[in-house]
């Protein structure tokens, strides 16, 4: 899986606290850049993944600090769900700041690749956002 943005979108690495941070809604910024966070539905093997490697939390533990957020500050928008895998890219293609991630085999170049995450390329084999079969 990769970090997928808008393509005039500035962002060449993130950390995975940083995406953490984002998808929970601790901040609606990377990079000095205004972000739109954009998820796949709660039970796909690849919303699975992101929320295990990156949130470090299963889908309904997601749910559940959401609505804990929501309940202290009602304005907070988590972020939105697509359905498919085309529907997140998408998105992400057309929406300026908008922020994905995608299996890698699903990128073209209507959006644009954040090449590292915590600092580690996505060709090398300890790229952390590598799913396993």
């Amino acid at each position: 899986m990769v970090i997928v943005v808008h393509p005039l979108t500035p962002l060449a690495q993130v950390s995975s606290k940083e995406l953490r941070d984002l998808y929970l809604g601790e901040t609606s910024r990377l990079g000095g850049t205004e972000m739109v966070p954009v998820n796949h539905a709660a039970l796909t093997p690849i919303r699975r993944a992101f929320d295990k490697l990156v949130l470090h939390m299963n889908a309904d533990e997601f749910a559940q600090a959401w609505k804990a957020r929501r309940f202290l500050d009602p304005s907070q928008k988590q972020p939105t769900v697509f359905r498919s895998i085309e529907s997140v890219k998408i998105f992400v293609a057309a929406e300026k700041g908008a922020i994905g991630y995608l299996p890698y085999s699903a990128v073209d170049a209507t959006v644009r690749v954040v090449q590292k995450v915590d600092n580690i390329d996505i060709a090398s084999k300890d790229y952390p956002l590598r799913m396993t079969p």
